[in-house]
């Protein structure tokens, strides 16, 4: 019995079908999440004679843990009023200059920490209008976790105002070299693409072991 070739030819297409209907996993990129622990993270101001308590106080505008997240590389994310400045309550004008020192830790992926001192010019009107101008010495710096991933910690410098007594400075952390967590899970064979290329490649061989017939 000899197979028509047009079966093979269905079969043989039926094969490619089912192999390219086979869904792609297009699996993204999970990068890890980077959290700042902000209680252990230190903010201090002092001057030439003042190691504390010297009429300002530096601080973080929340506590606990923040956890930052990237999409990829070049990502930049703004950490909007983290740092806040709250002058003394002052009897009349008051006004300093001051050495400042921002410590951040991190605790994810792993433990790593940045510091960067400046030095900030305060001042407050009866506690009624208050403003300072920061200058950071290095207003960015990189940070390089074990995990294999970079990211930069980018300090907002300039002046601000505010009426009462507390002005705001903005944290950024930019994504430089974001390493990957995990890699893309290869996309899984369906159970019957096996079992119909090998019924195929049965079908192939058996019809070649087929003789045609001679005619008499």
């Amino acid at each position: 019995m000899v197979i028509p070739r047009y079966i093979l030819s269905l079969l043989a297409a039926l094969v490619l079908a089912v192999f390219t209907s086979v869904p792609q996993q297009v699996a993204a990129e999970a990068y890890p999440t980077f959290t700042i622990d902000l209680d252990k993270s230190e903010i201090s101001v002092t001057t030439a004679s003042c190691a504390s308590n010297c009429g300002v106080a530096g601080s973080f505008s929340q506590s606990g843990e923040l956890d930052v997240n990237f999409s990829g590389n070049g990502d930049v994310v703004a950490l909007s009023n983290l740092i806040q400045w709250t002058m003394a309550a002052p009897a009349a004008v008051f006004g300093g200059i001051y050495n400042i020192t921002l410590d951040l830790f991190f605790s994810a992926p792993d433990e790593q920490a940045s510091s960067t001192k400046g030095g900030g010019l305060f001042w407050s009107f009866l506690g009624i209008v208050s403003g300072g101008t920061v200058a950071w010495i290095d207003a960015y710096q990189t940070v390089s976790f074990d995990q294999g991933s970079d990211i930069g910690v980018w300090l907002e410098k300039g002046s601000a105002f505010s009426f009462g007594k507390t002005v705001t400075s903005d944290v950024y952390l930019v994504a430089e070299n974001l390493v990957p967590l995990d890699a893309p899970a290869p996309t899984p064979v369906p159970p019957l693409l096996p079992v119909l290329a090998l019924a195929l490649g049965g079908l192939f061989y058996w019809g070649k072991r087929q003789k045609p017939a001679l005619s008499v």
